[in-house]
């Protein structure tokens, strides 16, 4: 942190900062039992990996630090996220397929279970970053408190979002300061070319189920 940014609401964070955790290209992924505090970038990045399981983990961040997401998927297969507790300002749980110098990747067959977040963006989250195709995603018995917003989906780079549920999730929404995005929805699904030369990718097979709580 470098200074405060008073009209934001939000700290201004130092050009350069690390990640916390970063798995890349690896199989049979095992993260569990591991609390991370103020973690000063993405708390666990997790790159192009197949067969991980991420359990009993606690991230407890600032939540007027930007930019500080809990978990990021990025073109993975085949991850159980569960069991997991999450306050922080950035998105919580956070899904996408950024284009690498290997390639585009693609997401497919994830699910976040029984956990827990609290965020000043969007708790659960599938996008922005959407260059590869992401299919095959469940949320499911999860709780979204004190958040911004809660579940959101967004298209933006020419990858194809399909088979993503969310079920038997409380919800708690509202308006958090201006340094982050949001308005306080509970459910958001976007479909918006960020490039005009590469349009969005199409959202489809989306089903929401069982959504209770306040905003």
């Amino acid at each position: 942190v470098v200074g405060e940014d008073p009209e934001a609401g939000t700290h201004l964070p130092a050009t350069l900062r690390p990640r916390v955790l970063v798995v890349e290209d690896c199989t049979d992924v095992n993260i569990e039992g591991v609390r991370i505090v103020d973690s000063p970038m993405w708390t666990v990045h997790l790159v192009g990996c197949a067969n991980v399981r991420v359990c009993n983990l606690r991230i407890d961040n600032d939540l007027r630090l930007p930019n500080t997401d809990g978990i990021v998927v990025d073109s993975c297969r085949d991850v159980e996220i569960e069991g997991v507790d999450i306050s922080t300002a950035d998105d919580g749980v956070c899904l996408k397929t950024t284009r690498r110098t290997t390639g585009i990747g693609r997401k497919a067959n994830v699910s976040v279970r029984r956990c827990k977040v609290r965020s000043r963006s969007c708790a659960l989250k599938v996008g922005t970053e959407t260059f590869g195709d992401i299919t095959g995603v469940v949320f499911e018995d999860c709780e979204v408190v004190d958040s911004n917003r809660a579940l959101g989906i967004f298209s933006r780079d020419g990858g194809a979002i399909s088979g993503v549920r969310f079920s038997r999730i409380a919800v708690e929404c509202h308006e958090t300061p201006i340094g982050f995005w949001g308005s306080g929805e509970a459910i958001t699904v976007t479909s918006v070319d960020r490039r005009s030369e590469l349009p969005a990718g199409q959202v489809s097979n989306v089903v929401f189920n069982d959504i209770s709580g306040s905003m």
